[in-house]
């Protein structure tokens, strides 16, 4: 009645190289049928596929209590500061799916394609979420490494201390280019696609902690105005004493997944 863990890797042509992935498969996966839906992981800044695996006991406990539905799990490492940019989209939009589909049997239709993801992967989820929210049933973003602004702000540290001008011009050019920036800021998204988002009828999970090191939670709490002021429907939670890693996360990642 175990869960089970599966390590590959695939020549994507999307990227051009070899990605690695890891898949969580469900309890008695074998004896399943029909197709189950799928749910795209995204890692965090200097992560990589291992995260996935390193919740094992979290899906196990989501699966013996019965609140998390049958499906199939997938992660794959895209590098430590990627920002899911270019490419990445596309991989995650449509070759990633596609190829799980014919090695697990998992359904490529929006009702059952899911997005999550912590910190840079939590800025990922929304990112392609917002940009492609007829692709997706549901996203459920943590502690997003969002920016409260739909404007690119150089002056307020509080919330830009931690950029890496070396990390970003990997993924928005060198010398970097504020626009190709702007296009992948969830709030400059929703600002611009709010109409599409809110008849999508995308399902929408967002949550940050209060004691976040990196201030995530101002821009977690920008997005829950824009995407309030757009009347697009929401659930978000500003969990009290938590910070951006810690003893929090377990019970926070159980939400996430029971949304």
């Amino acid at each position: 009645m175990k869960a089970s863990s599966e390590l590959h890797e695939f020549n994507s042509e999307i990227m051009g190289h070899t990605v690695e992935v890891s898949v969580v498969l469900p309890p008695n996966f074998e004896q399943i049928s029909n197709s189950l839906p799928l749910l795209i992981n995204l890692h965090g800044g200097g992560g990589d596929r291992s995260f996935l695996l390193n919740s094992m006991d979290i899906w196990e406990s989501l699966w013996k209590e019965e609140e998390l539905p049958l499906l199939v799990m997938i992660s794959f490492s895209s590098g430590p500061g990627s920002w899911y940019r270019g490419n990445w989209e596309k991989f995650v939009v449509d070759e990633l799916p596609n190829w799980a589909a014919k090695k697990f049997n998992t359904r490529t239709d929006r009702e059952g394609s899911l997005l999550t993801g912590v910190s840079m992967g939590g800025y990922g989820s929304l990112k392609i979420g917002f940009k492609y929210p007829e692709r997706f049933k549901a996203i459920a973003p943590m502690e997003p490494a969002i920016e409260p602004s739909i404007h690119r702000e150089e002056g307020n540290k509080r919330n830009t201390w931690y950029r890496m001008e070396a990390m970003e011009e990997m993924a928005w050019g060198s010398p970097f280019d504020e626009n190709a920036w702007l296009e992948d800021n969830p709030a400059t998204i929703v600002s611009k696609n709010a109409d599409l988002i809110r008849n999508s009828g995308l399902d929408i999970y967002l949550e940050v902690g209060d004691k976040d090191y990196i201030n995530l939670h101002d821009g977690a709490e920008y997005m829950h105005r824009i995407l309030w002021d757009n009347d697009i429907r929401h659930e978000y939670h500003l969990v009290r004493w938590a910070d951006h890693v810690g003893l929090s996360m377990e019970n926070r990642t159980k939400e996430a997944h029971r949304f």
